[in-house]
């Protein structure tokens, strides 16, 4: 998973990284041996100015390069047989790992472009990642060693805190805009609010099942919406099919907007997740 900086932190890509025991077989339990795995900084900035300094290599390769018309709706494609490859073990200002536990999942970047959220699926903890801290550790070459020829920034060095005991199973995180993130949790099913500068938890919400994705509109930009937060469940199609069909005639009934989907949704007010207004659609 990869979110793109913002703000301070434009111009840099962050992807969670796991299977660093680099297992083929038996990946749930070969795959997970390791306290911790990855979150990869990457600094797409100074990877343009060394396209534009030749130090990329040609590659032969056979490729469909896809471009998707607006006007038409439609794509076209050219074929390629060549592509130009930057080598982050030779460049290595070009990319850092960031230690993450556990086997990370989402990772996602919040409104100021400070913070670098890492949902470890394995951990019992939200690590949250500072790019201030980041950017003065690389300074400071303030590394543990490399992992395939990659600089690994120490931990410590990197992170701004953690937050203790949100639950279980943390997978994505979303964004109020106003200090606060929402975190799903894949094994305890549930929605979590908690403060992104004191790392305390406010509140949480329980979701039909195995909640996964979230999303409040704008939560990826610099300004979100932050009114209300969407639960895209995992294994909800075709349960509870009858439960509710019109919002009319609920009580209590709060949506923004009607969305047609095979599996549930969940829509809560931020405001106050525990509130009984929230709503399950099909």
């Amino acid at each position: 998973m990869s979110h793109a900086g913002k703000g301070k932190s434009h111009g840099w890509f962050f992807f969670s990284c796991y299977n660093t025991e680099q297992a083929n077989t038996l990946l749930e339990v070969n795959a997970s041996q390791k306290d911790k795995d990855f979150i990869m900084a990457v600094n797409w900035k100074k990877a343009e100015e060394y396209l534009k300094a030749g130090k990329g290599k040609k590659v032969p390769v056979r490729y469909a390069h896809n471009v998707y018309s607006d006007e038409t709706h439609s794509a076209t494609h050219t074929i390629k047989n060549e592509v130009t490859v930057l080598n982050a073990k030779e460049l290595k200002d070009l990319c850092y790992m960031i230690p993450c536990p556990k086997s990370p999942h989402g990772c996602d970047v919040d409104p100021s472009g400070e913070y670098i959220i890492g949902s470890g699926k394995l951990a019992a903890l939200i690590p949250v990642f500072s790019f201030d801290k980041l950017q003065k550790a690389i300074a400071e070459k303030s590394f543990e060693g490399e992992y395939d020829g990659i600089n690994v920034v120490k931990y410590e060095a990197a992170l701004y805190g953690e937050v203790k005991k949100p639950g279980l199973g943390p997978l994505h995180t979303e964004f109020d805009g106003k200090g606060n993130a929402y975190t799903s949790f894949f094994v305890s099913s549930e929605v979590v609010k908690w403060n992104i500068k004191d790392l305390k938890v406010l509140d949480r919400v329980p979701t039909y099942y195995s909640v996964g994705h979230l999303c409040v509109p704008g939560g990826d930009s610099k300004k979100p919406f932050g009114k209300y937060l969407i639960a895209y469940n995992k294994i909800t199609k075709d349960r509870y099919r009858q439960q509710v069909r019109n919002c009319r005639k609920v009580p209590n009934c709060m949506i923004s907007v009607v969305i047609r989907c095979n599996s549930s949704l969940i829509f809560l007010p931020l405001a106050n997740l525990t509130m009984p207004r929230l709503h399950r659609l099909i």
